[in-house]
Order: C-alpha cells, then structure tokens, then sequence
C-alpha cells in the first residue's frame, strides 16, 4: 500500500472553490463605512495633514489648505474641505493667486520693459536712451524671498556717454572748447590769420557699441600762399564774333499767259470778222497793281491781233 494523503482543511477547501475577486474582498476589506477618500487637490495650494499617512478620513473630518510658495491667499475665500455623510469631500474653488512683486519704478534717461505683468515668475528688462551706457543689469525676475517674493536684482542705472578729447590742429584751434563732449555736442575748428581751413570746420560726438567717438576727423590749415601755388590759373573765355549769313530771298514766280486766235479762211467778201481771244491764267496775284498789269497787256495783244486780221483781209481782197 502505498503512503497515505495528507487531508486538506475543510477552510482552504472552501477558499479554494471562490474566485479571484471573492478572494480580494475576503483579503482586503474596505474602509469603515462614512469615511473620505484622499481630499481633493486645489490649485496652487496643499492639505495640512497631520499624518500624511493616512488614506481615509473619517464623516466630519476638516482639512484646511495652505497656499504654494509664490502665491498668496485671497481674502474671504474658504480654504478647507469636510467630509459629508456621502463619503464626498465638500467642493473648494481655487483661493491662491499669485503674489505680485512691487512696481519696478524708474530709470533716469532709460526704460523699463514689462512684457506681461509683475507677478511671481514674471520678467522684466532694461534699455537706456541714446548716448546713455546701461551699468548694471539687463533684466530682473520676481523671485521667492523668504516668505514673499522680490526682483532679483535691483535696477540699473544709465550714464552719459563722453567721446575722447578732440584732436588739435596745427596753425589752427578750437572755438569755445569744452571740458567734455557727449553726444550730439560738436567742435568747432578755425585758422589762424593767413591760413585757409580745409575740410569740414566741424565734427560730431557719435556713439557706436556704447562707445564715443567723433563723426570725422578734423580739418587742415594751409597756408594761403601754398595754397595759390597749387591751383593753376582760372583762362578768360574769348568771345569770337562770327558774321551773321543772310537767307535769299525767294525768287518771285512769273505768269504765263496763253492766247488763242481764230483765223477765218479765205473768204469772197471783205468783211472783217470778229476775233475772239481766250485768256487762261496759270498762277494768281494778289493786289490791284497786279490786275491792271494784266489787264494793259491784254489790251496791247488785242490790238496787235486786230491789225494782224486786217491786213491779211485786205491782202486777200487785193489778190482776188
């Protein structure tokens, strides 16, 4: 025969037949019957908890809230929850705002830049007018000191930017000289007696990279007789007189008269017939001189004709 079984317990015979989920609520009973969950998280702030430890809380259980690091309680608004009979937590809106640093102020010939606003983590920046060199720090931040909040770093100061002390000119100086020159201020530069300035008689306190300096460099003194040696002599322009050319006149165009004559044939008897004359002008004249011209002339023609007529009558009736 073989070794005999050991007998399992009736109560692990029994567990064994439940499920899983039967098995965790027998393991694992849940908390007494009123109690809270965790309380609910509030923005920007945390619950006062004497035992952070615990996991449940009892029905009328007060838990009080405190704001984060930065941010500042607002007034009258609660800041704790309590555990009702229905296992909630009482609602709590959001009661912390952020803390607000003090106004920046500020800066003498500069600006202060706020991109948004004063708040805690806010930033803030600094420039300085033109011909002014920032001396300190460029920006500044709202940040946790001790139990409120400050800006990191104090504000900076803007001072005046001064160029170098001109340069001096031979044979020549400057006129109500300064001290120092800061910028837009200028110079003023004149000769002695017999020189002549060249170049610009004045220069400029500029600024480049936070920096002075002038806008040129400064003009010459020469001497006035190098001066006339140098440029060579100005030559009179002459003035050559050219004869004026006259334009022919046009030549006046002539009229061609044509005249037609009408010579009868041989006739038997000695009448004189009538002559008739046609005259055709090629061209007209303007003016009444120019019409009686024309007019002789034609007389003259007719009459020549007339006569021509005549006797050629009177040698055809002699013939005859």
């Amino acid at each position: 025969m073989g070794p005999a079984r050991r007998s399992v317990p009736a109560a692990l015979r029994f567990l064994g037949g439940l499920s899983v989920p039967l098995l965790l609520l027998l393991l694992c009973p849940p908390a007494a019957q009123g109690d809270c969950s965790l309380p609910p998280e509030v923005p920007n702030a945390h619950p006062t908890l004497s035992d952070r430890d615990l996991k449940s809380f009892p029905e009328g259980t007060t838990v009080t809230y405190k704001c984060n690091e930065g941010f500042v309680k607002v007034p009258g608004k609660p800041d704790s929850v309590i555990c009702l009979s229905n296992n909630q937590w009482s609602e709590v809106a959001a009661f912390c705002n952020q803390k607000s640093c003090p106004t920046p102020g500020d800066i003498a010939h500069g600006h202060v830049s706020i991109t948004t606003d004063i708040l805690y983590g806010a930033s803030i920046s600094f420039s300085c007018d033109t011909g002014y060199r920032l001396v300190g720090a460029t920006s500044s931040y709202c940040s946790l000191v001790d139990q409120g909040v400050e800006w990191s770093d104090l504000l900076p100061k803007c001072e005046e930017i001064v160029c170098p002390e001109p340069q001096e000119i031979s044979n020549g100086s400057i006129q109500n000289p300064r001290k120092t020159y800061v910028y837009q201020q200028s110079v003023k530069y004149q000769c002695n007696q017999g020189f002549t300035l060249i170049g610009e008689n004045s220069i400029y306190c500029t600024v480049k990279d936070d920096q002075g300096e002038w806008s040129g460099l400064p003009p010459e003194c020469k001497e006035n007789a190098q001066i006339s040696k140098g440029m060579p002599a100005v030559q009179k322009p002459s003035m050559a007189s050219v004869p004026s050319t006259k334009v022919p006149s046009a030549p006046q165009k002539t009229t061609t008269k044509a005249t037609t004559v009408n010579v009868p044939a041989k006739q038997s008897s000695a009448v004189v017939p009538r002559a008739t004359t046609h005259f055709r002008s090629t061209s007209s004249h303007k003016g009444r001189g120019t019409l009686s011209s024309d007019a002789n002339i034609a007389a003259i023609g007719h009459t020549c004709i007339t006569l021509t007529v005549l006797l050629m009558t009177l040698v055809t009736v002699g013939l005859t």
